[in-house]
């Protein structure tokens, strides 16, 4: 498990960029999962319904490519949201993969969990961009452009 604690770890590796990037990414998913526990919702459940908000009748694999996540780490998340009736998945025209829907009741809950998203990303913004004002935003943009590894 990685550590935000420098003096806990070699050197090297707590001098690597790469290192440093991935400590804040994990304070900031703390910071988020600490929000959203008010509401009883992970990070990740907050995100599945927001996507079905924006784009209602998503098939598993849709979901899975807008979320950048696997599809079967999505499918627990949607039955974990269908069974505390978030969440509802409704046949398609064809008949083979089921596409889901919010239900009032998902949306209302994304709506509340977008306020305190939307106060945690302040945080960070502030908090970020008393650092580097004028830096922040190129260079995370950047890093969020790097090109795979081939």
């Amino acid at each position: 498990m990685l550590t935000s604690n420098p003096d806990a770890l070699p050197e090297s590796l707590s001098a690597a960029l790469s290192f440093q990037i991935r400590a804040a990414h994990l304070a900031i998913d703390r910071d988020l999962s600490r929000s959203l526990a008010s509401i009883d919702l992970s990070p990740e459940a907050f995100y599945v319904l927001w996507v079905l908000d924006e784009f209602p009748g998503q098939i598993l694999v849709g979901l899975s490519r807008r979320l950048g996540s696997k599809a079967p780490n999505i499918h627990r998340i949607l039955r974990r949201l269908e069974a505390i009736d978030l969440v509802q998945r409704r046949a398609t025209a064809d008949g083979r993969s089921p596409a889901y829907f919010n239900t009032p009741r998902g949306s209302e809950l994304r709506q509340r969990a977008a306020r305190l998203f939307f106060d945690h990303c302040a945080r960070i913004d502030s908090y970020v961009k008393q650092l580097a004002p004028s830096q922040a935003g190129p260079l995370l943009k950047r890093l969020g452009s790097l090109p795979e590894a081939s």
